[in-house]
């Protein structure tokens, strides 16, 4: 989960190293791209615990910040890119109730922008490789791995995953918010 605005610079700058030195075919991107945090029933909490983060805060903004800082760096010519929602994403489909201002930030955006979807708002199409959103529940990568955002890693989870999905799933659910 990189979250965007909220990323740790420092673990980001290792991950693009890594992507430069080896010349992988496929990176996953296992969803929380982005983090929408005023599109959220946590807003609030984000505002109290540091609010200068969200003071000048916009959709637009942290969209662009996406395209120049996440996936401009790590797309390359002849692989593939596939970027797998996670709930922050989804938060984009589903605006709490009563949060005005959250649908006033996604109709405002929509408006300039004229994309109405998000492989237009993160201008995949225009990124070198093969870029693409993956919305399945599931991604199997390998006969016998699959990998999905936010499955449990607990208790009898790997029993579970096996039996659903019959297959191991690998998750990348973790949430370290750098405030």
């Amino acid at each position: 989960d990189i979250h965007s605005i909220f990323m740790c610079k420092k673990s980001f700058e290792i991950v693009k190293a890594i992507s430069t030195e080896f010349k992988w075919d496929t990176i996953v991107l296992n969803g929380d791209t982005l983090d929408l945090p005023t599109i959220s029933r946590f807003a609030s909490t984000v505002n109290m615990l540091k609010p200068d983060i969200l003071k000048d805060y916009s959709l637009l903004d942290e969209i662009h910040f996406t395209i120049e800082n996440i996936l401009k760096p790590l797309a390359r010519k002849k692989r593939e890119m596939i970027l797998r929602l996670g709930n922050h994403e989804k938060r984009l489909t589903k605006i709490p109730i009563g949060n005005n201002g959250a649908m006033k930030q996604v109709l405002e955006t929509i408006y300039a922008t004229g994309m109405t979807t998000l492989e237009q708002l993160l201008s995949l199409s225009s990124l070198p490789g093969h870029v693409h959103l993956d919305t399945n529940n599931i991604t199997r990568i390998h006969p016998y791995i699959a990998i999905s955002h936010g499955k449990s890693l607990w208790g009898n989870a790997v029993q579970s995953n096996l039996k659903t999905f019959g297959t191991n799933v690998l998750t990348g659910h973790t949430h370290k918010p750098q405030l």
